[in-house]
């Protein structure tokens, strides 16, 4: 693999220096700020790649050097990341060994870099306690988490201790996709076609995003944010599915469930942040603006699955489509991300 990285850091110094780059669209003047932006940990490297839900390419630019990452955020006007492991899950060494490791690149250039938590989500009490360490000690503004552990759901009060520390610190869980367990794959997603095309209807063709749609729905259901009224949870992918079918399940389906004290509309607009990442249309957006305020509508790319160039078009196409105020771009840009985790620029 070794000779494959070197002859994709050659190519990134290529393009970095203009070649088989499309031309960069004329820049809003407003900062923008990205919350979805991922890095890979050599601890949990072997974990990913056998996995087999990523590419080798993928795989090198999430451990690329700094240096690239900002490279590649001037190019497309991003002034600062909030970098998170890519989803996995992990035990209490493991995580806090990628924790401190992510704590390493932030510091060398905080002007640029923040730091999402990444929790061991199978020992709920130790992560509770790894976000305290993370937010305390480290500066994290918070905890990016895979939407499920091992196929799991958090909407078992055995994983509340992560919920109730996101509380008492006053910080956002951002909730991740993460890619389908076996189990999964097999009975949600194999049929008369092949493996590849199975995978991809379980990840960013489809799974990632109705399974983390499906996931916030659990926990409203399950009374987690009755428990915790003030919990900030972060949905990215222009809000997981949910935007588009909010109207119906509140219409229909809501009325049957077990009563709760605050209802999924009130969550929806009080408890919920959204980014807009890896979608780059407007009609996806315009979707997302129908069902949640600008004020909690946050700029993000999903680096590098996504591409921060594509972004920056989507930003600028956005910019001048008329859909949104100037301020209200402004606070998508960057200015929600620096009121929710207190960032300077």
């Amino acid at each position: 693999m070794a000779t494959f990285k070197v002859s994709w850091y050659l190519l990134y110094g290529y393009l970095a220096l203009g070649g088989f780059t499309r031309a960069s669209p004329v820049s809003s003047g407003v900062p923008a700020i990205t919350l979805e932006e991922h890095f890979l940990d050599a601890v949990f490297e072997p974990q990913l790649v056998a996995a087999n839900q990523t590419s080798e390419w993928i795989v090198d630019k999430l451990i690329a050097p700094s240096t690239f990452r900002i490279q590649q955020m001037d190019e497309a006007g991003i002034a600062k990341q909030v970098i998170s492991h890519a989803p996995v899950n992990g035990n209490v060494t493991a995580c806090q060994q990628a924790n401190n490791d992510l704590h390493a690149i932030v510091q060398k250039n905080t002007d640029r870099f923040a730091g999402w938590c990444l929790l061991p989500v199978s020992q709920p009490a130790a992560a509770g306690e790894e976000l305290a360490r993370c937010v305390t000690e480290l500066g994290f503004v918070g905890a990016m988490i895979p939407n499920h552990d091992n196929g799991r759901f958090y909407d078992n009060e055995t994983y509340w201790p992560m919920f109730s520390q996101a509380v008492k610190l006053n910080v956002p869980i951002y909730l991740h996709p993460v890619g389908p367990t076996p189990a999964m794959v097999q009975d949600e997603y194999s049929g008369s076609y092949n493996k590849v095309t199975a995978n991809l209807l379980g990840t960013q063709g489809w799974g990632w995003h109705e399974l983390t749609g499906l996931h916030f729905l659990r926990l409203f259901a399950s009374g987690v944010f009755d428990t915790f009224p003030s919990l900030k949870l972060i949905m990215g992918h222009m809000g997981e599915m949910v935007p588009f079918q909010l109207d119906r399940i509140i219409a229909v389906a809501e009325p049957s469930w077990e009563p709760r004290i605050r209802n999924l509309r009130t969550v929806w607009d009080d408890n919920i942040w959204v980014t807009t990442s890896g979608f780059f249309t407007l009609p996806a957006f315009r979707c997302l603006i129908a069902q949640k305020s600008t004020d909690k509508i946050m700029y993000s790319v999903d680096w590098p699955w996504g591409n921060n160039t594509d972004g920056q078009h989507f930003l600028q196409t956005l910019a001048g489509s008329g859909i949104v105020s100037k301020g209200g771009f402004e606070d998508i840009s960057y200015r929600n991300a620096m009121a929710l985790l207190n960032l300077t620029l």
